[in-house]
This record gives structure tokens, sequence and C-alpha cells, in this order.
């Protein structure tokens, strides 16, 4: 065998060995209005980074989940959506959960719901597909299926309701990443 060939079979192995969650690092806050950072499409004024809040059953190792947090106070019905690509999600499922910092230092969990979206393929040509779920505040994060996404690129998520009145420092945590997005 000759050295090229096992070169070949070592670069293979290497790929194979590759961890493809994704290690977000802080990105400069502000807004994102239509952006794309990392691969990601925001509408709304977000950031992106990481949390402190590391949940028990997050699949990262280290306290690192990628995490979106809107540039106000999130209402009832408001706040922005972020678009992302479907195949950075492990297949079939997601983790979800929402924080806030009522101190303006550690964040929480609390209680929310969200509007997952998206435009779906399907006979007769597209049509809109979404669903609600929640989290209730708890320590874990909420797995919910993305089963019934089947044929789409895009999935939307929007926060449509949170734990109280009007939340300060609210952030949408999202995990279950398998790859990043160039």
């Amino acid at each position: 065998m000759r050295l090229s060939s096992l070169y070949l079979i070592f670069l293979a192995t290497l790929a194979l060995c590759r961890d493809y969650r994704v290690w977000y690092t802080w990105l400069e806050t502000g807004s994102l209005t239509n952006k794309t950072v990392y691969g990601l499409r925001y509408v709304g004024n977000w950031s992106v980074g990481l949390t402190d809040t590391q949940l028990p059953n997050s699949r990262n190792t280290k306290p690192h989940v990628l995490f979106f947090k809107p540039q106000h106070s999130v209402r009832p019905k408001a706040g922005g959506v972020i678009e992302v690509p479907k195949g950075t999600f492990r297949p079939n499922s997601i983790l979800f959960a929402c924080t806030h910092s009522p101190d303006g230092k550690r964040r929480a969990p609390i209680g929310c719901e969200i509007v997952i979206d998206t435009i779906k393929f399907g006979e007769g040509g597209l049509r809109p597909q979404s669903q609600n779920v929640r989290f209730p505040g708890g320590n874990q994060m909420e797995r919910t299926s993305l089963r019934n996404f089947y044929k789409v690129k895009f999935l939307r998520f929007h926060v449509s309701w949170v734990g109280a009145r009007e939340v300060k420092n609210v952030s949408l945590v999202l995990d279950d990443f398998m790859y990043s997005v160039p």
C-alpha cells in the first residue's frame, strides 16, 4: 500500500471521528435583522451567543448551548423570529427552553410557549405548517418532535408567551445541533 493511500485512510478516519456539535462563541450584540450569521437567519432584533444556564439534559458536555436573546422585553405575541436550517438539528427532535435574568446576572429557566412554523412542500405546492410547544419552566430542557416537519429546509421559532406579563432579559435556548452551517 502506498503512502498516499495510507494518508487518505487517515483523513477518512479523522472525518468519521469528528464531533459535529456546534460550539458557539459570543457574537457582537445588536440588531441582526435580516442578516445571516453562522448559517442562521434572524428576523427581528436578536443576538446570539453562549448561555451560562446549563440545564441537566443538554447534550453538550460544556455549558454552552446556542441561545437567542431579543433586544427588548418579550411580551405576549411579541418578539423576534429566528429562521434555522432544519439540517442543523439532529433528526426528528429538538431540545428547547426559555431563560431570563431577573437580577441581570444569573439566568434561570422560565415557562414559555414557542411557535415552530415553516412552509412545507406537499401535494398541491407549498402550504404553511406550525405547532405550538410549551416549556413548563423546570430544570430540564423540553424535547419536542420535528417528525411533522418533513421536506422542509427551514424552521422558524417565535416566542409567543412567557410566564409573566412582561419579562426582561428572556432568551430562547435551543440544543441538539448536529453540525454548523458555513
